[in-house]
């Protein structure tokens, strides 16, 4: 566990590994030789402002307008040696006093030139810091191939770039650096600050110390106005935001996504001064929590406790249902248009929109009823709810409530499975942008879009509550349908069909058959061959089913006449690792299972309807029946397939277009029913 010289930088002078200096270390010894207990404690005697950045440059060039440098600047001493953290900073050439960012990528991800670009063409300058060591820049880049290189001092090795040094300590992540460390333990060994169990040795700190160096670098930059500094990031790189904007009164605009909510003190997982929600109740700044209703990171439960404790009455919720760990552009604008708020005063956000739950009423179903800002043009105004709430976060399935017009006044009703669950909801109201906004989202991807959403704070009740009301289930189990009839051509599709999930690049449009319906239009793409149609993800939906009961899967399906496009349909286990594949459809409408064998089954015309229904068996799963109809419900086909190998408890169905991913598919009336119990 010893530093190296690693050799020469190019125009730099010598770069080492771990440079020894004579000034003092960065952060106090302990006192008393006792571990801190609370923030104030931990960074008591840090000053970010005190020591000197010794900013390098290591690469420099233009992009469409934008100045993009890659940088490493001086997080601080540690154990007598000098830790240098690398960036990618950007800003539109020949700007000044611009708000600035802070941009911390998230674990296993990488600093990125496309944050800081496209938040230049916003009006921004940005820093992405590597706090793992890993950059993706147009004209550098250091995955953890290189990274080990830099470690080994390899100057002379082609792959080597220099990058994040934190020198005698270990704040890398995915891997570390140093073997028996990981980014999250506080434990003390050769290569920590303390010698005792402390939030101090920890990466969570040492990433957050990079980030308040950040914002010094920013201060210093003639393209920055020093007291208009905003700090956002994904996953990992959610909570790092979180602990720099409750640790450092200079941010003046946050948004966490992913993350920065769960990791809390009171469930004993970290050590106080560390756990998310003691940063949360020391965040003045305004804030703005992105948060898909499913991720796992972030726990939409927590949600309610952290906009209670942060000190800023300026926050707001976004929430997607049915998502985990990533939103659409129509989602994760927020965190720009919050930052266009705050930073520039340049955009005012619609206020979070509330909800009232109420359990007595005249069918002892739930209803909700929303209040949302009326100043601004609304698109949608949707209930999702959900009595998961027990479940893992990923799978947790998200109904979408009904609305219902009692004289006049809009109401959503919540029909139940169950009052022996609990019963989770929250609004969502899309707001019209009244044009089009393009960025880059927490997540790296481009965003291109005329509209954004906000979520109200999610409701949860007991089952306790349930039955004191007298509430009654109305919803069979049994059976989930999802139908397009009441889909309107422009829609959000996943306000429309909660049951389904879409992957990017898919679109609807309006059906031109014979009779109302759904259309999903595959766009023309040269970034893949074929597009993903997840359409029930039967592990969230009808987990009553997952090792216990005999069902089929059913489906309407049109090849488009004039662009029909080859199809499968695939089943898959929990892992999504073993799977079979009953349906295979060519572009020319014949029709073929697959099993230890594959068998055509009959050829269907394009531009009209058919059914397919598969019936599978979890706790006897070698074979499986499928059956092909015509509109007319005649048998078609009909075959038992026997099974290529193990499959077992099926938790995903998907609607899989291959070949060139353009033309359109028509599919409507995808239902999954138990149609008996199991053969055990």
């Amino acid at each position: 566990m010893f530093c190296r010289k690693i050799g020469w930088v190019v125009g730099l002078g010598l770069a080492f590994a771990c440079t020894r200096v004579g000034a003092e270390d960065s952060l106090p010894p302990l006192k008393d030789g006792k571990a801190p207990t609370t923030v104030e404690e931990a960074w008591a005697g840090f000053d970010p402002r005190r020591e000197p950045l010794d900013v390098e440059v290591l690469k420099k060039w233009e992009e469409d307008g934008v100045v993009v440098e890659i940088i490493r600047l001086r997080v601080g001493i540690f154990k007598g040696t000098k830790a240098m953290l690398a960036a990618v900073y950007g800003y539109p050439k020949g700007a000044e006093s611009l708000p600035g960012l802070v941009q911390i990528h998230g674990g296993g991800q990488s600093a990125q030139s496309s944050f800081v670009v496209k938040d230049a063409k916003n009006g921004y300058a940005t820093i992405s810091i590597a706090w793992a060591g890993r950059i993706i820049a147009t004209n550098y880049t250091v995955t953890n191939k290189e990274k080990e290189v830099f470690w080994a001092g390899k100057a002379d090795d082609p792959d080597y770039r220099v990058t994040t040094d934190w020198g005698a300590v270990d704040g890398y992540h995915h891997p570390s650096r140093f073997a028996g460390r990981h980014f999250v333990q506080t434990n003390p060994s050769d290569c920590t600050n303390d010698a005792v169990n402390s939030a101090r040795n920890s990466g969570w700190f040492l990433g957050t110390m990079g980030a308040r160096r950040a914002i010094t670098f920013l201060e210093q930059q003639p393209q920055v106005d020093k007291d208009r500094i905003g700090v956002y990031g994904m996953s990992m790189g959610a909570k790092l935001t979180v602990l720099t904007a409750g640790s450092d009164s200079r941010v003046k605009a946050a948004s966490p996504a992913c993350g920065g909510l769960s990791d809390l003190s009171v469930k004993g997982r970290t050590l106080p001064p560390i756990a998310d929600d003691e940063y949360l109740k020391r965040i003045t700044c305004p804030t703005i929590i992105m948060s898909p209703s499913n991720d796992f990171h972030s726990n939409v439960q927590d949600i309610p406790q952290a906009v209670k404790d942060i000190k800023s009455r300026d926050w707001r919720v976004v929430s997607s249902p049915n998502r985990n760990h990533g939103d659409s552009s129509e989602y994760s604008v927020g965190a720009l248009l919050w930052f266009n708020q705050f930073l520039k005063r340049e955009f005012t956000m619609a206020k979070t929109p509330t909800t009232r739950l109420t359990l007595k009423t005249a069918d002892n179903v739930p209803s909700v009823s929303v209040t949302s800002d009326q100043s601004q043009m609304i698109q949608s105004v949707n209930v999702y709810y959900t009595q998961g709430g027990e479940r893992k976060p990923a799978e947790k399935y998200w109904r979408v409530a009904r609305p219902v017009d009692k004289e006049g006044k809009l109401t959503f009703q919540l029909p139940l499975v169950s009052v022996d669950k609990p019963l989770w909801a929250y609004a969502d109201v899309q707001y019209a942008l009244g044009r089009t906004v393009e960025g880059v989202g927490y997540s790296g991807e481009a965003v291109k879009t005329d509209s954004y959403h906000l979520a109200s704070v999610v409701e949860m009740l007991t089952p306790q509550d349930l039955e004191n009301a007298g509430v009654v289930a109305t919803i069979d189990e049994s059976v989930l349908r999802e139908d397009s009839d009441t889909y309107q051509p422009g829609s959000d599709l996943k306000t429309a069909f909660p049951a389904f999930s879409f992957s990017e690049g898919i679109s609807c449009i309006a059906d031109p058959g014979p009779r109302q319906g759904m259309s999903i239009k595959m766009k023309d793409s040269p970034d893949f061959e074929y597009a993903w149609l997840p359409l029930l993800t039967l592990n969230t939906a009808i987990a009553p089913f997952i090792g216990t009961d005999k069902w089929t899967c059913s489906a309407d399906i049109m090849l488009d006449a004039k662009e029909p496009v080859p199809v499968t349909v695939e089943f898959r286990a929990r892992d999504h690792k073993k799977k079979f594949t009953p349906i295979i459809v060519d572009d020319t409408g014949a029709i073929s299972a697959r099993g230890k064998t594959t068998t055509q089954l009959c050829t269907v015309a394009a531009g009209t309807w058919w059914t397919f229904s598969v019936t599978y068996d979890l706790n006897h799963s070698e074979n499986y029946q499928v059956t092909i109809k015509n509109a007319e419900g005649a048998v078609l086909a009909e075959e038992s397939m026997e099974i290529q190998g193990d499959v077992g408890g099926v938790n995903w169905v998907g609607f899989i277009a291959h070949g060139v991913a353009t033309g359109s598919l028509y599919v409507d009336n995808v239902s999954l029913e138990q149609v008996g119990p199991s053969q055990k």
